[in-house]
Formats: structure tokens, sequence, C-alpha cells
């Protein structure tokens, strides 16, 4: 019970991993603050929470909206009187596309979510940490740590954050608040995500076919294991643990290696 009364916001919670992630905290004791975009959805999340006797709240809201992101806080403190940590887990993603074919629409879209908003709550909530001596936890990707060919929105978006995230602990470690970055590999897909196509139009999320995808349910322990310990940094899956230490030793290899894994990947959609 390492988190138990703590607070914990996380963004996009209604389903997937920011879902598996909140559940793993609540067993734990925390009173998990729930958001999501589609009202739908999150009471479904919520009703599911209280019913396992889990406490905490449900916040609809899109982190895109920077009065949305005020609000989601002041709504947490409003009802428990703080914030302990803050999870931006809120993102969105694309079909597979070179970057060429990618309407701008998708570029704004994408960075409006996965980078403003997570620094728009983040801004938010900073009163509120900084009180409680807590933490914000940003859920990234091993597309952060290299660009993924044909993710270039994707990648782009997440690796802005650990830019954020580094200036954020220099600037906030005389107030002891946590800041750290969690670099997940490939994760199953929620059946009800939702992705954008080429021009920003709304499709189902195709399976990981290229690639062995690991259950949220797998990734929400060691998630709560990184925010208890505070660890700065931590990689999820091989794969990126690999990208981390090729690129640290030879960026020239890892670009061969990405270029490779790229051209096996199209032979086999061709």
């Amino acid at each position: 019970m390492e988190m138990k009364d703590k607070v914990v916001v996380i963004t996009g919670s209604s389903q997937g991993i920011g879902k598996a992630f909140a559940w793993e905290l609540a067993t734990r004791g925390a009173k998990v603050v729930l958001n999501g975009r589609n009202d739908e959805k999150l009471k479904q999340t919520y009703q599911a929470f209280r019913a396992a006797g889990f406490e905490g709240l449900a916040i609809q809201g899109d982190v895109a909206e920077p009065l949305s992101c005020e609000k989601i806080i002041n709504k947490a403190v409003a009802a428990y009187g703080q914030v302990d940590y803050l999870v931006n887990n809120a993102a969105l993603s694309s079909k597979l596309s070179a970057a060429e074919e990618l309407s701008p629409t998708v570029y704004e879209q994408m960075f409006r979510v996965n980078c403003l908003g997570a620094i728009q709550m983040t801004v938010a909530g900073l009163p509120h940490l900084k009180q409680s001596k807590g933490g914000v936890l940003f859920i990234s990707s091993l597309a952060a740590i290299h660009g993924i060919p044909e993710a270039s929105a994707y990648s782009s978006s997440k690796m802005a954050l650990t830019a954020f995230a580094q200036s954020l602990r220099l600037e906030l470690k005389k107030q002891q608040v946590y800041v750290g970055v969690a670099y997940l590999g490939f994760v199953e897909n929620d059946t009800q995500k939702v992705i954008f196509d080429e021009q920003g139009g709304i499709i189902q999320q195709p399976d990981h076919g290229f690639v062995k995808a690991t259950p949220p349910s797998v990734i929400a322990p060691q998630l709560s294991q990184m925010l208890i310990r505070r660890k700065r940094y931590q990689y999820f899956s091989g794969m990126g643990k690999a990208l981390v230490a090729l690129q640290r030793l030879s960026p020239w290899l890892l670009e061969q290696t990405m270029s490779t894994i790229y051209r096996r990947r199209k032979a086999r959609e061709a």
C-alpha cells in the first residue's frame, strides 16, 4: 500500500494502458482521478472502479484545451485537497505513413495532445505538486528514443517531451518534485482505440502485426514501481533498451538497424 491515500491524476485513463495503470494504483490504495475525452467510455470505466470498491473521481476533459487542463486539476484539488502525482498518458497516434503523405492537420493534432497537452496539464498541476513534493510522470514511447520511419508525427511529438522533462527536472530539483519519463514499447491495443489516417480522418487502430505487443496488465505494475521508486527514466521493452544502447555506442549502427527493420517490414507488407 505504498500509494495509500496519494491523489493521482491520470490523463487518458478511460481505456488502454492508462486504465490499467489507474487500476493498478487504485489496488495500492491511491485515490485515482480518471480522465478522458469520451464521456461515455469514462463513465463506464469509473463505474467499474466504483464497483471494485476503489476511491476516485472521473473528470471529462480534453488536454489539448488549456482551460480543460485547469478544470481537471482544480476539480481534483476541490475533491481531495491535493494532487500528489500527475501522469501524462493521453496521446494520439496515426496510421503508419510517410511524412509527405501526412496532412499538416495530423501533425497539429498530434502535437496539441501528445506534447502541448502534457505540458499544459503539468503547468496547471505544478503549484500543487510543489506543495505535496509529489511528481509528474510522462508516458512516452520507444519512438522518442529514435524517430521511427512512417511515424514522424508521433515520434517528434513524444521526443519533444523528453526535452521538456529534462528542463523541468532541473527547475524543480530544489522543490523535490519528481519528474520521470517512461519509454514504453509496443502495447496491446484497446479494442476501442482509434487513430488518424493520412488526412486526419478517424479509423480503427490496427494490430501491431509486425511485432509482439505487451498486455497493459503486464506494464501497469512496472509503471507503479517506477512511480513509487521515483525513477527518472525507464525502458519497458527489450527493443527500447537495445535502441538506447546502440544510440550510446554507435549512432551509425542504430540508424542502419532502424533502416533494416523498416525495409523488412515494407517487404512483408508488399
